[in-house]
């Protein structure tokens, strides 16, 4: 079919970027050695999450001997009736958990005559996975907008798409709160960021008396849900129609728009507002699968969360 979606790679790097393994080019029987992949996005969580569970009756529990600091990372494959091809890389993910999830009551044997072990990956993203290691953002503290200039990010995770040009920033214009984290603090994958017309106040780290500790500020991905609840956007945002109720002003609202939300998907991070992605925006491209239809990479079952 057409809208048939397959899966290219599934890879595990090391602390290092060293490539581990592939487990979509791993076969045990002749058969690939994936089992199920559950990855959740949703614009109502900070980060991707998801599991995934593979064959690992031949060592690879021993061989990975996974420690809690690797990344994986998935390609998905979609070839249009013309021929032309969709490739999705997504960013990479931090690997959080491994178990042996094998059914030891299970004495069956493989075909290979080998007793069948699973094994079990749990990831999130790379910040929410290392926010225990990560010092507390713009320690010095910041005055400014909290963001500005509608731009993306360019990183790992950018698919076939290039990033498109930013506006010219006004040299006197200090860059918005967002823009610098989304620099210092995700250099790996794309980050979409909508600009804002409210600013924000990040005090910087003072010793508290009488004890003289370091104050603590609020760490990275909650600092940026606080500036998403509060961030707010005056006359136009997006062209095309407004919801009713609300008067026109340039294709936008007279009064504004709130509603920014911070989250990650398989594209990249995103700090924008629900009126950008949806007003005026075209449906949102669906893809499809057949469980009776034969092939070493295809998908066989699919769960939207």
């Amino acid at each position: 079919m057409s809208d048939e979606v397959n899966i290219e790679k599934v890879e595990i790097f090391d602390e290092t970027g060293e490539l581990l393994i592939d487990f979509a080019s791993e076969t045990v029987a002749g058969k690939i050695s994936l089992g199920t992949i559950e990855i959740i996005e949703s614009i109502a969580q900070t980060s991707v999450k998801g599991v995934l569970n593979v064959d690992a009756s031949r060592g690879e529990i021993e061989a990975l001997q996974l420690t809690g600091n690797e990344k994986i990372s998935f390609t998905f494959k979609k070839t249009f009736d013309e021929g032309d091809d969709f490739v999705l890389t997504t960013p990479r993910f931090r690997i959080y958990d491994s178990d042996d999830s094998s059914y030891f009551s299970d004495l069956s044997l493989t075909p290979e005559g080998i007793a069948a072990r699973a094994l079990t990956i749990k990831f999130t993203s790379i910040q929410e996975g290392d926010i225990f290691n990560t010092e507390d953002p713009l320690p010095e503290g910041f005055v400014g907008m909290i963001s500005t200039t509608d731009q993306k990010s360019p990183g790992e995770g950018d698919g076939e798409e290039g990033p498109p040009e930013e506006e010219e920033e006004d040299e006197d214009q200090i860059t918005g709160l967002i823009n610098e984290l989304a620099e210092i603090y995700f250099p790996e994958s794309a980050f979409y960021i909508e600009a804002t017309d409210n600013s924000v106040m990040l005090p910087a780290r003072r010793f508290s008396f009488p004890t003289r500790k370091m104050t603590k500020n609020m760490n990275l991905l909650e600092l940026i849900n606080y500036c998403a609840k509060y961030a707010w956007k005056s006359g136009q945002i997006v062209e095309g129609p407004v919801p009713e109720g609300e008067a026109p002003t340039n294709g936008g609202s007279e009064k504004g728009w709130c509603n920014y939300y911070f989250w990650q998907d398989l594209q990249g991070w995103h700090f924008e507002s629900i009126a950008k992605k949806v007003i005026g925006k075209e449906p949102k491209k669906t893809f499809t699968f057949q469980d009776n239809v034969l092939g070493e990479q295809r998908i066989y079952k699919m769960d939207v969360i």
